[in-house]
């Protein structure tokens, strides 16, 4: 809903396929780098058999290998060996030298990847969590569900706040806030520090904070908006298979704390790069003046981790007991169509899990961070996205629903709201 920013700007085509090349290069002719991807794979840092998957799965395998093994800036010692680089080749007078002078060791990628199933799956315990306050929150708000009806024009409300922010320059985030509401999990974060919510915006960039809120407001009110829709057209629910009826038909959703785990992770991208801060003057000659040799650039990092995802959910929705004929539905005319109900129904209670599939990009400054000259690297989560990757984005849904458990209920033999979850 929202843009969000990345500290490395992505790679380019052209940059991974020359970056793939020397990692094979490098295999090829060099023994030591033989012995070192033999160890990535051995150990899991690069996994060979996951990444092959993909259709370019020789470029991701090398061109990950690549930088792991060979960008210097992934040396714990880089800022000291650039400088130090600098001044030998300043002194000999022949230019800078490349700071790649020996093989990354494999200890800070071997401990990145150990820490990140933990880190992630705390990710989305939180982020459900949020989510499900959210949702208790707007359920309790919406008891007379007829007043929904008033937000129906929601979706063209926020098209054409986003527009007005292209087209006049303001701030999108106060035009979408306009439309949609403060942001209160940012509310929470500041209110109280030991929130769920202050946890998670320490995880994230304040943008994608930004982002993740609005989003799930957005589609919760979507899944609100179509639940109206199906009570007054028994058709349309009855031409949807069950696994769609359930997704949208939903009307309340119950996360339980805790299930959120992590089955699987693979890394498929690290990247480090030196970001410009360069301070451009009015006059050129100012700039010329500014050595890049032997100032300190604050180093970039950024990692691409393919994840799945398991988590558990009680939902609650409406299910039909009989089909309504085509012969009444078309007897209704159009100014009728409006106060035409949904004929008999079963409220159905279903215990399910969802397995999601995606990659999460993790940044943080390894050397020379500007906003803390005592702070260490520190990641953050300025994206989810899907896996575009694999081919499961190519006719397969990257998020797989499996019932554990289910039971039925006919309207009215129990209204009362399904009790909220509670931690375990």
């Amino acid at each position: 809903l929202l843009p969000t920013k990345l500290l490395v700007p992505p790679p380019t085509t052209w940059e991974a396929l020359y970056s793939a090349f020397r990692g094979v290069l490098a295999t090829a002719i060099d023994a030591p780098s033989r012995h070192a991807f033999e160890s990535y794979t051995q150990k899991g840092i690069i996994q060979d058999n996951v990444l092959q998957n993909s259709p370019h799965g020789s470029i991701l395998i090398f061109s990950l290998f690549e930088q792991l093994q060979h960008n210097p800036m992934f040396q714990p010692d880089y800022a000291e060996q650039k400088k130090r680089l600098a001044e030998e080749s300043d002194e000999s007078g022949a230019g800078l030298i490349p700071a790649a002078q020996k093989p990354n060791d494999e200890t800070f990628a071997l401990d990145f990847c150990q820490a990140m199933g933990p880190a992630l799956t705390n990710f989305h315990d939180l982020l459900y969590q949020l989510q499900q306050q959210q949702e208790d929150e707007q359920f309790q708000n919406d008891k007379d569900k007829e007043t929904c009806l008033s937000d129906a024009d929601l979706l063209l409300k926020v098209h054409n706040a986003m527009a007005m922010a292209t087209q006049d320059g303001k701030d999108l985030d106060r035009s979408v806030e306009s439309v949609l509401g403060p942001n209160l999990w940012k509310q929470q974060a500041t209110n109280d520090p030991e929130s769920v919510a202050a946890a998670f915006a320490n995880m994230v960039t304040p943008e994608y904070f930004n982002n993740l809120f609005y989003s799930s407001k957005l589609a919760l009110w979507t899944r609100q908006q179509f639940n109206l829709l199906t009570q007054q057209s028994p058709l349309l629910m009855q031409s949807m298979d069950s696994d769609s009826v359930a997704a949208m038909s939903t009307t309340q959703q119950i996360y339980e704390v805790g299930s959120a785990e992590i089955g699987q992770v693979a890394l498929l991208r690290a990247r480090a790069v030196e970001l410009d801060t360069v301070t451009h003057h009015q006059y050129r000659e100012f700039d010329a003046s500014q050595d890049p040799n032997f100032e300190s650039k604050p180093v970039g990092a950024q990692m691409d981790i393919l994840f799945e995802v398991t988590s558990r959910y009680t939902e609650t929705f409406r299910v039909p007991t009989s089909k309504a004929t085509e012969k009444e539905e078309s007897e209704s005319s159009s100014e009728e169509w409006s106060s035409v109900q949904m004929g008999p129904h079963e409220i159905r209670t279903e215990q399910v899990e969802y397995t999601r599939l995606g990659v999460a990009v993790l940044e943080g400054y390894l050397h020379n961070n500007p906003n803390s000259k005592t702070e260490g690297l520190r990641w953050r989560v300025p994206l989810i996205r899907e896996p575009l990757e694999f081919d499961v984005m190519m006719g397969e849904s990257s998020v797989v629903r499996n019932v554990l458990s289910s039971s039925t209920s006919k309207e009215g033999e129990n209204d009362n709201v399904p009790p909220t979850n509670t931690e375990k």
